[in-house]
């Protein structure tokens, strides 16, 4: 998959609430007011890194407010590398100190899936309290997370 892949894709999964809200509607016992609204899609911002899976787990965030999800994603089995963007807004992006910027999420796709298969290429997509992930060998194909605790995180990856 080449990266002008992974723009497709996150295009696609953020065009708007529809995606994401079909994948939640999936697991019939969620809330209703965990679907997303329109407003939650408005000026993000979003980087994408291609990067070493076992690098990514090994920097996931220390902060409480995100053990659960840092367990979880240790939990699963990912390529030697896979596609990271991360989801911020231009208010947390744009801190004059770079150790202050933060994000709202992530998108982890599978670097050797095959380019045109959408949904197969998502291990991940973690987005504002909600957590969407893939578990080979489960019942459903994806299992669906909430944490109310989700707070706004470092960023995975830095420059420099």
């Amino acid at each position: 998959m080449r990266l002008d892949d992974v723009h497709d894709h996150i295009r696609v999964l953020m065009r708007g609430k529809k995606i994401l809200n079909a994948m939640i509607r999936y697991f019939k016992d969620v809330d209703a007011s965990l679907l997303f609204q329109d407003s939650d899609f408005l000026g993000l911002v979003f980087r994408t890194f291609l990067v070493r899976s076992n690098e990514f787990k090994a920097n996931l965030p220390t902060d409480p407010s995100y053990a659960d999800i840092r367990t979880l994603y240790r939990s699963i089995h990912m390529p030697k590398f896979v596609w990271l963007t991360e989801i911020s807004s231009p208010k947390l992006l744009n801190d004059a100190d770079p150790g202050k910027r933060k994000r709202i999420g992530e998108v982890i796709l599978d670097s050797t899936a095959d380019r045109h298969s959408y949904f197969s290429s998502y291990l991940a997509i973690h987005f504002k309290g909600r957590l969407i992930m893939k578990k080979p060998g489960a019942e459903a194909p994806f299992r669906f997370y909430h944490n109310a605790k989700d707070e706004p995180c470092p960023h995975l990856v830095r420059e420099g």
